[in-house]
């Protein structure tokens, strides 16, 4: 469109060329993969309006996302605009197909008049802002499971640490390593022994940025497939359970994000206001929703020779030295006083009923089979996590378990709404207002930062250049 738009004014036709397009609104983010599509488009064309709807609404497409209609005016090759610049939209995904249908669309003061209303129904929204990297904040390096095979693996059959039966072993990528002496996960809790010598009995998680990955955000006993980061101390937890807390409660579909940010990456916010409170119920959920399990990976698996390794369940309560209570109950009351306190209750209540299942036994052999059982190797523990007590609750036909657990998931709700509240309160947390703001702020400071550093650097390039020239002279 830009060349057409060249061509047209070298051709003698009106230099003011009006583009109106409807896209998905990826491109008009700072993602990385639309910069160059991004910086061709706003460096020549004047954004002159536009507002986003449901996609879902109005096109035949899978799946709620935002469809955008922009207009733009194009300035010409020298134009010189800030391709970086965030771009304002009006949000109208309330909009539903009756109400555009209702219209009387031959009444010129009707159409104005419905048009008006949904304007002021509206809110503006600014898309494509350069806020805080949420990773960044976080402060680790992410580390991932899956792996590109490296050039000796290419024709070995044998490759990676997944069980020597699972078919994924065929896979061009592989997945961790064919000796290590640690435990990983596959998306299905299928163990995969990694080589990781830092942070184990932690818990991890998967953690995506983007605001439509949400879903995908989960806890585990150890790294599982890719994005991971660790909590190993009571710092790294407050950020990694804040994250991933934000990820669980904007997944339901109950407690959903603003449509707008579909395809924004999520923001941090202050760590002050990380207080007590938003601590309990991030931590809350984090102990309520979870995949944390305790699993073993059989000696001589893949290959012979390689030891047996478990991984134990760092978030069960059964345990005194797990992660969960060395770091994360000292918050809440044994008593519950708040709904935060009620789920912690309701969590420790499903492990009680689960430790009465043993009657001194030490394990549980089970016959069915899940991804987490290597061979035959079918046994429960007391440290079990509570993906394990719901599978054994489902095929044994626990009443008890399964009533502890439905009564886990009714105050998870609750809390879930909670931090919801608080999230887009105005005056509690107002992710979408304030502490996006404060994000903006940050990056623009980093950016200054960055270029004040460079600036310091080229001086001191050219002082060096300039002290050995007067040498030689």
């Amino acid at each position: 469109m830009r060349l057409i738009c060249k061509i047209a004014k070298d051709n003698g036709l009106p230099e003011n060329s009006i583009l109106l397009l409807f896209t998905k609104t990826a491109w008009l983010t700072q993602r990385d993969s639309f910069k160059k599509i991004r910086k061709e488009m706003l460096s020549v064309f004047e954004d002159v309006d536009g507002f986003i709807v449901n996609g879902k609404e109005f096109f035949d497409v899978a799946g709620k996302f935002p469809v955008a209609f922009t207009i733009w005016k194009y300035k010409g090759e020298d134009a010189n605009l800030d391709s970086n610049r965030d771009i304002e939209l009006l949000d109208l995904t309330f909009l539903k197909k009756s109400n555009l249908s209702s219209i009387n669309w031959k009444s010129l003061f009707e159409v104005n008049k419905s048009c008006t209303k949904c304007e002021e129904k509206g809110s503006r929204f600014k898309i494509g802002v350069k806020i805080k990297d949420i990773g960044e904040w976080l402060g680790q390096k992410r580390r991932d499971v899956i792996r590109s095979r490296k050039a000796n693996e290419c024709s070995e059959l044998t490759v990676g640490g997944l069980p020597k039966s699972d078919k994924r072993r065929k896979n061009r990528s592989t997945y961790g390593q064919l000796k290590g002496e640690r435990i990983g996960f596959m998306g299905d809790l299928t163990p995969v022994r990694i080589n990781q010598e830092r942070y184990f009995n932690n818990p991890w998680f998967r953690l995506n940025k983007q605001f439509m990955d949400v879903n995908k955000n989960r806890c585990a006993s150890g790294p599982i497939d890719k994005m991971n980061y660790a909590a190993f101390d009571l710092e790294s937890a407050r950020k990694s359970f804040f994250w991933f807390s934000l990820g669980r409660t904007f997944a339901s579909n109950k407690y959903p994000y603003p449509m707008y940010v579909d395809n924004e990456n999520l923001w941090p916010i202050d760590e002050e206001k990380i207080t007590d409170n938003v601590l309990k119920i991030c931590f809350s959920i984090g102990f309520a929703e979870n995949d944390c399990i305790e699993t073993t990976f059989p000696a001589n698996n893949p290959i012979e020779g390689v030891s047996e390794i478990v991984i134990n369940n760092p978030m069960t309560p059964l345990n005194e030295h797990s992660f969960w209570c060395e770091h994360m109950q000292l918050f809440f009351n044994e008593t519950p006083e708040d709904i935060y306190d009620q789920l912690v209750h309701a969590v420790n209540n499903l492990f009680r009923e689960w430790n009465k299942e043993f009657n001194n036994n030490p394990e549980i052999h089970v016959e069915y089979e899940k991804p987490y059982f290597i061979e035959e190797n079918k046994i429960l523990t007391k440290q079990a996590g509570i993906r394990q007590i719901k599978d054994y609750a489902d095929h044994c036909k626990k009443e008890n378990l399964k009533i502890a657990y439905k009564n886990v998931q009714e105050k998870l709700d609750s809390v879930k709404e909670k931090f919801h509240t608080m999230l887009m309160d105005k005056n509690g947390l107002d992710y979408f207002g304030k502490a996006r703001e404060q994000a903006d702020l940050l990056s623009q400071e980093e950016k200054l930062i960055k270029v004040e550093e460079i600036e310091k650097r080229e001086v001191e390039k050219r002082e060096v250049k300039k002290q050995r020239s007067s040498k030689k002279a």
